[in-house]
């Protein structure tokens, strides 16, 4: 669901910021969410 929503945001900072915060948070979720966000991404 976050990846998907991330995936939305045209902005690059916006989304290496939320990323980073998830990260902060929970190392394994940020890396898992930055990696699906790439995907989603293309």
């Amino acid at each position: 669901m976050a990846a998907g929503a991330l995936s939305g945001v045209s902005r690059d900072d916006i989304v290496e910021r939320a990323i980073g915060n998830f990260r902060q948070a929970d190392g394994d979720f940020g890396k898992r969410l930055e990696a699906a966000v790439q995907v989603l991404r293309g």
